[in-house]
């Protein structure tokens, strides 16, 4: 059981999640709103696309420009000399 304030990875990574869908929403019912079919047609392929990229693609959003040259170029030595 954790303490009362402090959350889980899975709970952080949900509400980062509903946020993000949230802020989208927000965005765009700024002003003429869309109606809700638009915005899950729009949500939808969002996630879709998310769902295609591939995992370098995905690392390199989430790590630092340095730290993914550091291992790609670490994972690009590995294949050379180990074969």
């Amino acid at each position: 059981m954790f303490p009362f304030g402090e959350l889980t990875d899975e709970e952080v990574t949900k509400a980062q999640f509903y946020l993000a869908i949230r802020s989208i929403i927000y965005k765009q019912t700024k002003g003429d709103a869309p109606d809700a079919e638009v915005m899950n047609r729009i949500v939808e392929k969002m996630v879709q696309e998310a769902i295609n990229l591939p995992a370098s693609k995905i690392l390199s959003m989430v790590i630092s420009p340095k730290t993914y040259l550091v291992m790609k170029l670490r994972n690009s030595w590995m294949k050379s000399t180990c074969r």
